[in-house]
């Protein structure tokens, strides 16, 4: 059977080296795991004939194991089979890799080769050793689950210099209780966030709290860096005093 790429069929994904910032992604790191979202990897090969395709599949995240991921690894592996693509056969693997040696060898013997695959939703990186008896590797990636992931992380380090766009939207004395509470709009890391600013005055001096809505900056933000965001929020509170004059 040929690999070649006039026999390959068409494909609705791009299969390519993997990047080499990306090349550690083709192997199992526990510790990487979660920043990474790995789903799991799918561990196959083609038999003693080099024309099987026996699977086991290593879940890594059982939340993230579920549909619709279920059908897409489905649709991708079942394309990367058909007659002339890349996994229909040990001969066909052989031939992809050839094609691509310099470029995804993932070792000067040129054993083992990477590939990644990116579709709308998740990332396929593809550990290919196109030698009868071994077994090639597909690492499964939720880019969503990335994204949540790299945005939780970023609030976990969460600065006065991340608050940006401030514009205070709304300001209410209570003079009994010598307290002024201010809504501010600003964005955090790119999102949209309100914040409310609450001044509060006393005999022995003056108190400020910052709390926002959904995840709360007064519990995540270091107490320098809200002492630092203070001055700016009081600067936002007076220029829209000033407007309305």
């Amino acid at each position: 059977m040929s690999g070649s790429s006039q026999n390959r069929k068409r494909m609705s994904f791009k299969v390519e080296p993997v990047p080499a910032e990306q090349r550690d992604w083709l192997y199992s790191d526990s510790a990487k795991d979660a920043e990474r979202e790995c789903i799991g990897h799918l561990r196959f090969d083609t038999g003693s004939s080099g024309k099987e395709f026996w699977t086991s599949w290593w879940p890594h995240n059982e939340v993230l194991n579920r549909q619709p991921f279920k059908k897409e690894v489905d649709y991708v592996v079942n394309t990367l089979r058909k007659r002339g693509n890349p996994l229909s056969d040990l001969y066909s693997m052989i031939h992809f890799c050839g094609e691509h040696g310099n470029e995804a060898a993932l070792s000067q013997d040129f054993r083992s080769f990477g590939f990644k695959i990116e579709t709308e939703a998740h990332e396929y990186l593809l550990r290919l050793t196109p030698f009868r008896g071994d077994y090639s590797y597909i690492y499964c990636y939720d880019k969503e689950a990335q994204r949540t992931h790299a945005k939780d992380q970023a609030w976990e380090h969460l600065a006065a210099d991340d608050v940006k766009n401030i514009q205070c939207v709304d300001s209410q004395y209570f003079p009994v209780i010598r307290t002024a509470e201010h809504t501010l709009n600003c964005e955090i890391h790119g999102e949209p966030v309100k914040l409310f600013y609450e001044v509060s005055k006393h005999d022995d001096g003056e108190g400020f709290t910052i709390h926002s809505d959904g995840k709360d900056i007064w519990n995540l933000m270091p107490e320098p860096e809200l002492r630092k965001l203070e001055p700016v929020l009081s600067q936002a509170v007076s220029f829209a005093g000033w407007q309305k004059e």
